[in-house]
């Protein structure tokens, strides 16, 4: 496997094609200087509000293909940003998962205890 876009990809594939670049993710800055986490609820308009803003903030357009990786249950599904924007409930949840643009620009984490935090590729910043 040397491609994301390959439909029969799997979450190990991903981990050893992603594991030579991971190290140059340059992470956007999180709630403080110290880590680059932010906070991702759902809990209430304003929460949902904010994190909207945040995603949007990436400004990645909306038709950018990803593919949504849940290491947990070694799942993999092709998506699309408009979509974890515009109905950000199904993505934001009680799942962990990982979301990488499919040319590798950038990669999103998302920890079920409402965490994210966002990255550029060191090659595509």
């Amino acid at each position: 496997m040397t491609d994301l876009r390959n439909p029969n990809i799997r979450a190990k594939d991903i981990s050893k094609l992603l594991s030579y670049k991971y190290p140059l993710i340059k992470w956007d800055k999180g709630i403080d200087d110290n880590n680059h986490w932010n906070l991702a609820s759902l809990e209430d308009e304003k929460h949902k509000q904010k994190l909207l803003a945040w995603l949007n903030s990436k400004n990645v357009l909306p038709e950018c293909e990803a593919l949504l990786v849940n290491q947990s249950s070694g799942q993999t599904k092709f998506t699309c940003w408009g979509n974890v924007v515009s109905e950000p409930e199904l993505y934001f949840g009680e799942q962990d998962f990982e979301l990488y643009d499919l040319d590798l620009n950038w990669a999103l984490q998302y920890k079920a205890i409402n965490i994210v935090c966002f990255g550029v590729f060191a090659n595509s910043a």
